[in-house]
C-alpha cells in the first residue's frame, strides 16, 4: 500500500489498484485520504515525494507499533495495519493549523513487513533517557 501521488513510474506488469482504509467517515471528517494505493505483480516500481528529504526504512515485528506524523507515510508491505489518531494538547493547538495534530499508527501483523516513511530534510534518531524531553516543531517530527 502506498499513499497516492508519489508514483514515478512502474514496470506493466505491476497492477495497481485502490484499497479503502478502515474509518472513513471518521478520516474524512477530518480532511486525510480515505483511500490508498496497492500495486501487485512481478516488476519494479518506484515512488518518491516532492520534496528533499531522507526515507527512512522500518521493520516492524509482529505487534511493533509505530506512530508517525501525518503527510510523511510513504508506504508498507501488505502486512501492516495502518490507522490514525488525533493527537489533542495544548501546544498542538498553537502549532497546528487545524487545532491539533493528527497521528498515523501502523501495526506489524502476522509476520511483520516494512513500512516506508518520508522525512523533510535531515533524518536522524534520537534515544532519550528515562525523564528526559525534548522539545520538537510538529513539522520536524516523523
Amino acid at each position: 500500500m502506498a499513499q497516492h501521488h508519489i508514483l514515478l513510474w512502474k514496470h506493466p506488469n505491476v497492477r495497481l489498484g485502490i484499497k479503502g482504509l478502515k474509518g472513513a467517515a471518521k478520516r474524512f471528517f477530518a480532511g486525510l485520504q480515505i483511500f490508498i494505493s496497492e500495486a501487485h505483480g512481478p516488476g519494479n516500481i518506484a515512488f518518491s515525494r516532492e520534496a528533499p528529504g531522507q526515507i527512512v526504512v522500518l521493520q516492524l515485528e509482529r505487534g511493533q507499533t509505530v506512530d508517525v506524523r501525518e503527510h510523511q507515510f510513504l508506504l508498507a508491505t501488505s502486512n501492516i495495519e495502518y490507522s490514525f489518531f488525533f493527537q489533542r494538547g495544548l501546544a498542538n493547538l498553537f502549532f497546528s493549523r487545524s487545532g491539533g495534530l493528527f497521528i498515523d499508527r501502523f501495526i506489524g501483523q502476522q509476520q511483520g513487513g516494512l513500512l516506508l516513511i518520508h522525512g523533510y530534510g535531515n533524518v536522524f534518531e534520537k534515544y532519550l533517557a528515562p525523564g528526559e524531553m525534548l522539545d520538537v516543531e510538529p513539522g520536524a517530527w516523523l
